[in-house]
């Protein structure tokens, strides 16, 4: 009967942001001197599948990126060439942070409409670009708003406000924002515009 390889030694980062690609080292050794094939569990449900092979004793490398905030628990696993599995490795925990982009409410002003953009989550958003937006028919002034925030820290918030708006109508107010780090939102509010007044539906 094949001898599995050794329970692996994994090492690697304890922290970082979502979205970016963060390494993991492996290593084993196999008592028949055999090449073994590792799998990595990310601890969000998905795993590297057996990579391999690769000679025992040898330090091997698998990168991983998570697209949402939490803690994940990482381990890893070897087989030799005879489907021999050893035991899993001890548990790593990374803890991915994120920034989160909310709008807090919607305020009209004569000609003008402003908000707040708020990071509630537990990294930095950057580039931070927003748009304000009018798509009623009859907007004369300031259909379309946009500037660049370059960073908010978490727990931070920045207001924001249009150019000058004259119009007649009925429009929808559309404010979004968008960071490098990907995170995204949008609001829609009704609103009926008269000149220079902006009055909320």
């Amino acid at each position: 009967r094949a001898t599995p390889p050794a329970k692996p030694m994994l090492t690697g980062p304890d922290n970082g942001l979502f979205n970016e690609l963060y390494t993991f080292n492996a290593i084993t050794t196999e008592p028949d001197g055999e090449d073994v094939y590792y799998y990595f569990d990310w601890g969000d449900g998905t795993n590297s599948g057996w990579l391999g092979p690769y000679p025992q004793a040898t330090q091997t490398t698998a990168q991983k990126k998570w697209n949402s905030a939490g803690t994940y628990t990482v381990r890893v696993k070897a087989r030799d060439i005879n489907y021999a599995v050893g035991d899993w490795s001890d548990p790593l925990n990374i803890t991915i942070k994120a920034p989160l982009l909310t709008l807090g409410d919607i305020t009209a002003r004569i000609g003008r409409i402003s908000c707040d953009i708020k990071n509630i989550g537990d990294a930095n958003a950057t580039n931070i670009v927003w748009t304000m937006s009018l798509d009623g028919k009859l907007i004369v002034l300031g259909k379309k708003t946009t500037d660049t925030i370059t960073i908010l820290q978490p727990g931070a918030n920045e207001p924001i406000k249009s150019t000058l708006i004259f119009g007649f109508g009925k429009t929808n107010i559309i404010i979004s924002a968008t960071c490098d780090e990907g995170v995204t939102v949008e609001v829609t509010k009704p609103a009926f515009v008269l000149g220079p007044f902006i009055l909320q539906v």
